[in-house]
């Protein structure tokens, strides 16, 4: 077992009898079974309340988990729900995405369900069908060159198109 598989067992058995956690995630690396022992962890934790406005609130919940060594909210990331956090023993990077059951709803990949108190990430799971990810895609691809038309022959200026 991974120094990540540990920790995020641990945080599961700290977590489960907490009134206020609907449910805990994990995504990133650990999805695609890359991880290796440099790997960071990506933990989407699901409470019944709003944490992730109140800073403290964050880093309470964090502290709960392990041997906390420091954190920091990921604004620089354009994400101020995620707590970056330094863990000891094992010395882990561990990043904490702090979200409602309605923002978990909203997401772009289906994370690993590790606890779930009443079923509702497994529903979203279920329900979500990777929706907003794909209409994401969809926006996301427009402002990419279209090949097809650069390359064109017809394309004698050679201007640059973009696609709609």
């Amino acid at each position: 077992m991974t120094i990540q598989q540990e920790f995020a067992q641990k945080c599961v058995s700290i977590l489960q009898n907490d009134e206020s956690v609907i449910g805990l995630a994990v995504a990133g690396s650990w999805l695609t079974n890359e991880m290796d022992e440099f790997s960071d962890l990506d933990l989407v934790l699901v409470t019944k309340q709003k944490i992730s406005q109140d800073k403290s609130l964050m880093i309470a919940f964090a502290q709960k988990l392990g041997n906390f060594l420091s954190g920091f909210t990921g604004e620089h990331v354009g994400e101020p729900r995620v707590l970056i956090c330094l863990y000891d023993n094992p010395l882990l990077h561990v990043d904490i995405k702090f979200l409602t059951i309605e923002e978990f709803v909203h997401r772009i990949e289906n994370p690993v369900i590790l606890l779930d108190t009443d079923g509702q990430l497994q529903q979203s799971n279920r329900t979500n069908n990777l929706s907003v990810s794909l209409s994401r895609l969809s926006m996301a691809r427009r402002p990419f060159l279209d090949l097809g038309t650069l390359c064109s022959p017809k394309n004698r200026t050679r201007r640059i198109h973009r696609s709609s």
